[in-house]
C-alpha cells in the first residue's frame, strides 16, 4: 500500500489556485498561516483521505474543517525524506458535513465528501508555510525514494503545471517563524541585471506575485542572488537569509533555484540590542554552540578539557559567584591518575607544564569594621525567633527545638564573631583562594562589587518608608554591611591543545564550581538540581575573554607595587579566533552582553562600565518583541521588574503558549510572596489573551528514599486505623511507628496505595513511647497532584487504611531549577547567569550570551530547537530516544499535562504543599498559632521594604 494517495478524484479535472488562511481553534495548529490550495471542478468531484491515521472535525464560521494527522507508522517509509517532518492535512468545505470526533480512524482512500471546490491545506512539523507545489513535490520526492509514487503522482503533477510551471515558480519569502511575509522592499540581481518589487499582504510572501502586480515578470535567467533590502535599516548586513529546502544561509543575498525557493528573511538588529558594554561587539557571526545538561556532565568535560592545557601557554580564566575546593569529577577506569578532579589539582597541572590559570570568585563580605550595632541586630532578629520556644517549649518537636537553640547560639557567636574578625575570615571563597595562591601567588583574586545601598533609589526610597521603630535597626545593619550587590556571572576562557593545536573556547551559564550542582539528567541526587552550562567557539570568544581582562585588570592580583594584573594567556583577537578550527557544527551569531550597576557616586564606577550596563536586558526585550510563536522561560526566581513584565504581557496575544518552569520553592527571602503576584497577573493577562500558558517546577517521582541511618529507615506502620474521612479543607492526624524509622516532617508517605503528604507534629499526648503523631494532608489538600483551584486534575484518593497497615516513606524532592534560560520561537535563546529579577537585570554584574542562528529556523541541526527538545524531555522524564516526541513544539505541549503518577517530572505550580514557613516546630497550642500570626505578619509587612533595599536591589538604570 503505497504511504499517500491523491486526496483528490481524477486531479487532472481539477482547477487550482493559492488561498492564504489562518487555520481555526480546535486544530493541531492554531492559529498558524498556512499557503492552502484551492481546488475547483465544474461538477462534484472526490475528496478523500489521501493517508491512514486520525481525523477530526471543527467548524469555525461559514468553514468546515476536517484535519488528518496521518499515522507515522503507516507512512514510516517515507517519513525521513520528508524535509517538514510528519504533514497535516487539512481540508476546508462552505458547505456543513457530518461531524467527526476528534481522533476517528481514518482509512487511506476512505471518502471525506463530494464537492465542486475545497481548499486543502498541509503544515509540516516545522510549520512553515510552503507553497502546494513545494509539499506535493516533497512528498512526492519521497515516496520516489523510499516508497510508491504512482497513487499520489498524478496530483503533485496537475498542481506543479497549475501553480509552478517552469520559469514561474513561486518565490517565497517568510519571517523568522515560517509565516509568509506581508510587506518590505526587495531586489533581485543576476548576471543579466536586476529587478526591484515590493510585496504586500496581497502577494502572500511570493516575490512572482509581487513582480507580476508591478507589471514585471521575475526573470529566472537572473537567478544568481536574493537580496533583501528592508528600508527600516541602512544596511544589508545585518540581514540573514536561508533557504528551507536545504538550510543555506548567508548575509544579505543567497542564490535562487527552482529547487531553493523558500527563504526566511530575518533582520539581526531586531533581536540584538545595541551594545552598551564598551570594546564589545554588538554581535558576531560564524560562532559555534554546543550544550551541557546538568552540573555533573559539565565537570566531567571541563576538567578533561583542561586537561589538555597542560602546555607552555596553556590555562584557564574563570569567574564564578562561587569555588570551593571540592571533588567536581571522579576518575573512570583507565584514565590517567593524575587527571585533575578539582581545582587545586587542576591549577598545579597547568602550572607545571609551564601555564597558570586566573580565577575571580566572588568577595562576600565588606564589612565597615567601625560598627558595633550589627551584633545587636543579630541578637533582636534570633532571638524573635526564639520567643516560641521560651513561652511554650511543649510545642516544640524535636527539629524544632535543635533549630532555634542553633539559631541562639548562632546569633551569639556568630554576632560576636563578626564583630571582632577579619571580613577574610568569613568568606565562603576564602579556601580556594589560599589554595590556588599556594601555587601561583597571582592565580587567584576575591572580586569585590564596588556597588552599594546607595546607589539603590529603590532600596533608599523603602528606606525612608520603614517605621521609626524598625529602621534603626535595618540602619546597624546596613551600617557594617552596605554592599548587597555582588559578581554573579559564571564564565570561562580555556586555551587548551585540543585537537593538537593550541586553541581557545569558552564555557559560559549558570553553573557554580560547587558539589551541590553535581547532578544529570536522572536526578538522582540527594539534592537534585537542574542547570546548563554552553560551550562556545569562535569571534564570540573574544568578548568572553575581554569581559574576564576587564575584571582582573581591576581586580586581580599584582606582581608588583604599581604593576598592573597580569593574564594566564592574552585575550585572543577576533582574526586569530578565525583561523582556529571550528567545530563542524551550524554557525550562530552571538552576543555577549552583561549586567553593570549604575553608581551614584563616579568614584564607585566602573571603569569598564562608567555608566552602568543593561545590554542584557535591553535585548531579552527586543526579543520578547519579537515572539510569534512560543516563550520558554526557566528561571530561579521569576520576580521580573515592569520593564519586562510590560514585554512579556504584550507578547501574550502575539504568541501561541507560554511555558514557565521554576522551582518549586524559591529561596530568596519573601521571594514567594513576589512570584506569586506575578504568576497570578501573568495568568489573568494570558486568560484574557487567549493564550494557552502552562507554569511549573520539575519534581522527581516517587521514589524509595536512600537509608542513611537504618535498614529500615522510613518503613512505618499504623498505630491506628485511619479513615477515608469526607472531603475536608481541614488537616487529619495520623499515628505512625516505631519512632526511630520516622524521618523529620514534612515527609511524604504512601499507604496502600494513597499518597499522603505528613506536616508538622502534634502534641503526643496519649501515644505510646514509639509512636508519633502528625498532621497530614489526603486527596486534593495534598497539593501533590492536585490542588484545591485545580480540582478536575486526578488527586490521590483517599481510602480506610487498617491499624498496622503498612507506610513507606517516599521522595517526592523537587528538582532546583538554577538555569536562567529564555527560548524564544525556536530561534533566540538568552542563557547565562542573570535571574529575571531586578537584582539581574540592573545591579549584580551578570553576563548571558545570546544566540541565533544563522540558518534561523531552517536547518534541521538548529541547535537551539535541539535544546529545546532535550530540555523538555528532561521536564518530561523521557529518554533521547524519544526525542522526535518534541520536534513540534505545539504537538509537544500535551506531554508536559501527562499525569505525575506515569513519570512526569513537570508540575503544575498548585501543585505543591503551602511554604511551611515558621511552621516546622511552632506546634498548634493557641499561643504558638497566635505568635505564628505575629511573624507572618511581620514578614508581610515588611517584605517590600526588605525586598527592595536587600533581597531585589536596583539602580538607576531601571526604567520605571
Amino acid at each position: 500500500m503505497p504511504a499517500f494517495v491523491s486526496p483528490l478524484a481524477s486531479p487532472s479535472s481539477w482547477t487550482y489556485s493559492t488561498e492564504l488562511v489562518t487555520l481555526p481553534p480546535g486544530v493541531r495548529y492554531p492559529g498558524y498561516v498556512a499557503l492552502g490550495l484551492r481546488a475547483r471542478s465544474t461538477a462534484d468531484g472526490g475528496v478523500v483521505f489521501p493517508a491512514q491515521g486520525a481525523a477530526r472535525s471543527v467548524d469555525a464560521g461559514a468553514l468546515h474543517w476536517i484535519e488528518l494527522q496521518p499515522s507515522p507508522f503507516a507512512i514510516r517509509s517515507v517519513l525521513g525524506g520528508l524535509r517538514m517532518g510528519l504533514p497535516t492535512f487539512y481540508f476546508a468545505f462552505a458547505a456543513p458535513r457530518p461531524a467527526l470526533a476528534a481522533d476517528t480512524a481514518a482509512a487511506q482512500g476512505a471518502p471525506i465528501a463530494t464537492a465542486t471546490s475545497v481548499l486543502v491545506a498541509v503544515v509540516g512539523q516545522d510549520r512553515v508555510a510552503l507553497d502546494p507545489a513545494a509539499w506535493c513535490d516533497q512528498i512526492l520526492g519521497a515516496l520516489r525514494a523510499g516508497g510508491t509514487p504512482t497513487e499520489w503522482e498524478p496530483f503533485a503533477t496537475a498542481v506543479a503545471a497549475a501553480l509552478a510551471p517552469p520559469g514561474e515558480q513561486p518565490v517565497m519569502l517568510y519571517d523568522h517563524t515560517g509565516a509568509p511575509l506581508s510587506g518590505g522592499s526587495f531586489e533581485i540581481t543576476g548576471s543579466t541585471g536586476r529587478i526591484e518589487v515590493v510585496l504586500t499582504a496581497a502577494d502572500g510572501g511570493n516575490l512572482v506575485s509581487a513582480a507580476r502586480r508591478a507589471g514585471t515578470a521575475l526573470p529566472w535567467a537572473l537567478g544568481s542572488g536574493l537580496r533583501v533590502r528592508d528600508l527600516g535599516f541602512e544596511a544589508d548586513q545585518h540581514v540573514e537569509l536561508a533557504a528551507f529546502e536545504d538550510g543555506a544561509h548567508a548575509t544579505g543575498a543567497l542564490d535562487i533555484a527552482p529547487a531553493r525557493r523558500h527563504f526566511t528573511a530575518g533582520n539581526l538588529r531586531l533581536w540584538f540590542a545595541p551594545q552598551r558594554g564598551p570594546g564589545l561587539a554588538h554581535y558576531t557571526r560564524g560562532n559555534r554552540i554546543r550544550f551541557v545538561q546538568n552540573g555533573k556532565p559539565f565537570f566531567d568535560e571541563w576538567f578533561r578539557l583542561l586537561a589538555t592545557s597542560d602546555v607552555t601557554g596553556g590555562g584557564v580564566h574563570l569567574a564564578g559567584w562561587a569555588m570551593f575546593n571540592e571533588y567536581l569529577t571522579e576518575r573512570r577506569e583507565g584514565e590517567p591518575i593524575d587527571l585533575p578532579v578539582n581545582l587545586e589539582q587542576l591549577l598545579q597541572r597547568i602550572h607545571a607544564a609551564g601555564g597558570t590559570g586566573r580565577f575571580l570568585p566572588t568577595r562576600f563580605f565588606q564589612l565597615n569594621r567601625d560598627s558595633a550595632l550589627v551584633p545587636v541586630a543579630l541578637l533582636l532578629v534570633f532571638g524573635l525567633a526564639m520567643l516560641p520556644l521560651v513561652i511554650d517549649p511543649r510545642s516544640f518537636n524535636d527539629a524544632g527545638i535543635a533549630l532555634y537553640l542553633a539559631a541562639l547560639v548562632g546569633a551569639l557567636v556568630g554576632g560576636a564573631y563578626i564583630a571582632e574578625s577579619q571580613a577574610h575570615d568569613l568568606e565562603p571563597n576564602r579556601l580556594i583562594q589560599d589554595r590556588l595562591n599556594a601555587i601561583d601567588p597571582l592565580a587567584c583574586a576575591l572580586s569585590a562589587y564596588p556597588s552599594i545601598v546607595a546607589d539603590n533609589p529603590r532600596g533608599m526610597a523603602a528606606l525612608t518608608r520603614t517605621p521609626v521603630e524598625s529602621r534603626w535597626i535595618l540602619d546597624a545593619a546596613l551600617s557594617e554591611i552596605s554592599h548587597l550587590s555582588v559578581y554573579h556571572q559564571k564564565f570561562s576562557i580555556l586555551r587548551t591543545t585540543e585537537g593538537g593545536a593550541p586553541r581557545h573556547c569558552a564555557y559560559y551559564g549558570g553553573i557554580d564550581f560547587v558539589s551541590q550542582q553535581l547532578d544529570d539528567v536522572h536526578h538522582l541526587a540527594a539534592a537534585p538540581f537542574h542547570d546548563i552550562q554552553a560551550r562556545v567557539d569562535g569571534p564570540a570568544v573574544r568578548d568572553l575573554a575581554l569581559s574576564f581582562e576587564q575584571r582582573w585588570l581591576r581586580d586581580g592580583n599584582r606582581p608588583s607595587a604599581g604593576a598592573p594584573p597580569t593574564l594566564a594567556f592574552p585575550t585572543p583577537s577576533t582574526d586569530a579566533l578565525a583561523r582556529e578550527a571550528l567545530p563542524d557544527t551550524p554557525p550562530c551569531a552571538m552576543q555577549v552582553a552583561r549586567s553593570y550597576f549604575a553608581a551614584a557616586a563616579p568614584a564607585r564606577a566602573l571603569e569598564f562600565a562608567p555608566g552602568g550596563d543593561r545590554t542584557l536586558l535591553d535585548t531579552i526585550l527586543a526579543a520578547l518583541g519579537q515572539a510569534r510563536e512560543y516563550i520558554y522561560l526557566q528561571d530561579q526566581y521569576l520576580t521580573p521588574p515592569e520593564e519586562f513584565q510590560r514585554a512579556l504581557f504584550a507578547a501574550l496575544p502575539r504568541i501561541k503558549q507560554l511555558i514557565v518552569t521554576v522551582p518549586g520553592q524559591t529561596d530568596v527571602p519573601f521571594g514567594d510572596l513576589a512570584r506569586g503576584s506575578f504568576i497570578e497577573a501573568l495568568r489573568l493577562r494570558a486568560r484574557d489573551a487567549g493564550t494557552p500558558l502552562r507554569i511549573g517546577y520539575p519534581r522527581r517521582h516517587p521514589t524509595l528514599p536512600g537509608t542513611r541511618r537504618a535498614a529500615a529507615a522510613g518503613r512505618l506502620f499504623l498505630a491506628r486505623a485511619l479513615g477515608a474521612g469526607a472531603p475536608s479543607t481541614l488537616r487529619e492526624t495520623i499515628i505512625l511507628k516505631p519512632a526511630e524509622r520516622i524521618p523529620p516532617p514534612p515527609f511524604w508517605i504512601v499507604c496502600d496505595g494513597e499518597l499522603m503528604r505528613v506536616d508538622t507534629v502534634t502534641r503526643t499526648t496519649g501515644t505510646a513511647e514509639d509512636e508519633r503523631t502528625f498532621f497530614v494532608w489526603r486527596g486534593v489538600e495534598s497539593r501533590l497532584m492536585s490542588s484545591p483551584a485545580d480540582a478536575t486534575a486526578p488527586a490521590p484518593r483517599p481510602r480506610d487504611h487498617a491499624e498496622g497497615a503498612p507506610v513507606a516513606v517516599v521522595d517526592l524532592t523537587p528538582i532546583y531549577v538554577h538555569c536562567k534560560l529564555i527560548l524564544v520561537d525556536d530561534v533566540f535563546l538568552s542563557h547565562g547567569s542573570a535571574n529575571c529579577n531586578r537584582r539581574g537585570y540592573y545591579s549584580d554584574g551578570e553576563l548571558n550570551v545570546f544566540t541565533v542562528p544563522q540558518a534561523l529556523r531552517s536547518s534541521p541541526a538548529n541547535p537551539l530547537a535541539d535544546l529545546r527538545r532535550r530540555i523538555w524531555l528532561e521536564m518530561y522524564n523521557l529518554p533521547d530516544a524519544m526525542a522526535p516526541l518534541a520536534d513540534d513544539p505545539v504537538a509537544a505541549l500535551p506531554y508536559f499535562d501527562r499525569a505525575p503518577l506515569l513519570g512526569n517530572r513537570y508540575t503544575t505550580i498548585d501543585w505543591r504543599p503551602e511554604k511551611l514557613t515558621w511552621s516546622a516546630g511552632i506546634g498548634d497550642s493557641a499561643l504558638a498559632l497566635a505568635l505564628q500570626l505575629l511573624l507572618f505578619s511581620i514578614e508581610t509587612g515588611f517584605d517590600d521594604q526588605i525586598n527592595r533595599i536587600a533581597g531585589d536591589p536596583s539602580t538607576s538604570l531601571e526604567v520605571p
